[in-house]
């Protein structure tokens, strides 16, 4: 029976169904292929860094040992092998999950799929409001995570990405809701644990509110000091052996193309890659400085000649490709920090489609979505993935559209439109 007008008007447009069966397809071809491989011929090669079914929450439960001696000198001794290479905060958030010794993952991986559903449930509440049908608006988001790479791959890690995340997007949902300096304490939080989430001070600088900037780095300076006092009562010492572990993390993940750079999706690790012949790890100390150096100029010469002119949804996009591409680093989990990006391009396809066609512009940042978020990790060659590759090339794409073509919302969710 064919819907009426006003029917088809409430439905999600064609393009997102469409987008929910590439990603329920491609996780299924990913999990067909794992199951093929590794369980009925039992191949136990490791084509791709960190395959689904091997080694089940390593970023979780490697350090459980050491934080018997936290808050001592100790702490950053406990084992040669396995250095600690996060940042104080990090190492706090830790402690608070091993108070539970006997239900700590637990507590973590239910807070961490908690924290998902309640993202699937800010968009379910948000396509009601557009009057999309209630089945539609609640399986469409769940589809989304369920489907999601990044978030299987950082519950499947355990990694503390998830707690991060989950701060940065509160600190968005909280600007979105005009709440700016609460909005400021989490990004100064988010910052403290890793540098990159600090890019979003530019919602701020864009709208001349200082204020706000002032309190993001008094709580990040105050969440670095009290976090360092935590780790080890001397802070002159802890500040020098956490200063030592990211060094060292520097040293072999940053100076060094391992294995894992097929799961990379930052453009360092796509230079690294295209560098003939294979730098050496003196050479790559010599380019990362140039690295850096090059991208915090270029990125904020973007920011002040474009960036800073264009509607909310564009700033938001731009500074959150910024944060994942721009790192020497970045793996497969810090993509999640697209999901509210996502969210908010799916209710500008849903205005788009009631006042008129889905732009192709508009079809191509969603597939872009689509790309970055699906199941790719079995794109090997000559064995060894280069998903994250293609995932830097896409994050390029979907940068250089934001920053060509201005997007915004008919109806936006808040009250923080510029």
């Amino acid at each position: 029976m064919l819907r009426t007008s006003e029917e088809s008007q409430r439905v999600l447009p064609p393009f997102l169904y469409q987008f929910a069966a590439l990603l329920t397809g491609l996780m299924s071809i990913c999990f067909f292929v794992e199951i093929i491989a590794r369980r009925i011929y039992q191949l136990h090669y490791a084509p791709y860094w960190e395959p689904l079914f091997e080694e089940y929450f390593p970023d979780f439960v490697a350090f459980r040992g050491r934080f018997q001696f936290f808050h001592s000198d100790h702490f950053f001794h406990y084992s040669s092998n396995l250095p600690f290479m996060y940042p104080a905060p990090v190492a706090v958030v830790y402690k608070a999950f091993y108070l539970l010794p006997a239900h700590s993952l637990f507590t973590f991986l239910f807070l961490g799929a908690s924290a998902f559903l309640l993202a699937s449930l800010w968009l379910t509440r948000h396509l009601l409001k557009r009057g999309v049908p209630i089945g539609d608006a609640l399986a469409f988001p769940l589809i989304v995570i369920l489907c999601s790479y990044p978030v299987w791959f950082a519950l499947k890690q355990a990694n503390m990405e998830i707690v991060i995340w989950a701060i940065v997007a509160t600190g968005l949902e909280l600007f979105l809701r005009g709440k700016g300096y609460s909005a400021a304490a989490c990004f100064g939080v988010a910052a403290a644990m890793k540098v990159f989430p600090f890019v979003y001070l530019g919602l701020f600088l864009s709208r001349k509110q200082f204020k706000q900037i002032g309190l993001a780095f008094l709580v990040l300076v105050a969440t670095t000091l009290v976090s360092l006092w935590l780790v080890d009562p001397d802070v002159h010492s802890s500040w020098t052996n956490i200063s030592t572990g990211l060094n060292l993390f520097r040293f072999l993940y940053m100076l060094h193309i391992r294995p894992e750079i097929g799961a990379d999706h930052s453009l360092f690790a796509l230079i690294k890659l295209l560098i003939r012949p294979v730098p050496t790890t003196a050479r790559l100390d010599h380019l990362l400085p140039i690295y850096l150096a090059t991208a915090a100029l270029a990125g904020t010469a973007l920011f002040f000649s474009r960036i800073i002119r264009l509607p909310l949804l564009n700033q938001i996009l731009c500074l959150t490709v910024a944060s994942i591409l721009l790192p020497p680093t970045s793996f497969e989990y810090t993509l999640l920090h697209l999901l509210l990006p996502f969210a908010l391009f799916v209710l500008l396809a849903i205005d788009a489609s009631r006042t008129g066609e889905i732009s192709m512009v508009l079809k191509v940042v969603l597939g872009c979505f689509g790309i970055l978020l699906a199941f790719i990790p079995e794109l090997i060659h000559h064995g060894l993935s280069f998903g994250g590759q293609v995932k830097c090339l896409v994050l390029l794409v979907l940068f250089a559209i934001a920053l060509w073509r201005p997007f915004d919302l008919v109806e936006a969710p808040t009250e923080a439109r510029a």
